[in-house]
């Protein structure tokens, strides 16, 4: 009964982030590029941005209520204006997750999206392992 039980909570939680993730997809094409075009920074996307970007969205998570869903942190336009700037900015956002100030751990779905990963990969209802997992993979991929 307890195996089932944890199956079912892990099934759930899988459903509820691929549901998120399909949701950051949609969402991420409506918001214009914040992190500067490719003309003003050829090579990266400047840190000062990024900064800026990841102070609006830490400042809008401390405004919040408590919340137990991430769904109420990751539906934010500034997480998803973060999950919009692609992989320059991924070096930037393994950083603050591993920094784990806050709510920073849920920035690893915004790594999962940007890296093009399948959830599925990541076999956990937890997003502390889920946030450990997500720093070894991007460990290994340097």
């Amino acid at each position: 009964m307890k195996m089932t039980t944890l199956k079912f909570a892990q099934s759930s939680f899988q459903a509820f982030v691929a549901c998120l993730l399909a949701i950051l997809h949609v969402s991420c094409r409506d918001i214009s590029r914040s992190c500067g075009t490719a003309e003003q920074y050829p090579h990266a996307m400047s840190p000062d941005r990024y900064e800026t970007l990841y102070e609006k969205w830490h400042a809008a998570t401390e405004a919040m209520p408590a919340y137990s869903k991430t769904t109420a942190y990751t539906g934010l336009r500034e997480f998803l204006e973060i999950a919009a700037c692609g992989k320059d900015i991924v070096p930037l956002l393994r950083q603050k997750i591993k920094a784990d100030a806050g709510m920073d751990f849920v920035l690893s779905l915004a790594v999962i999206k940007i890296m093009g990963w399948q959830f599925e990969e990541f076999p956990t209802t937890d997003m502390t392992q889920l946030r450990a997992d997500v720093l070894k993979r991007l460990e290994s991929t340097k």
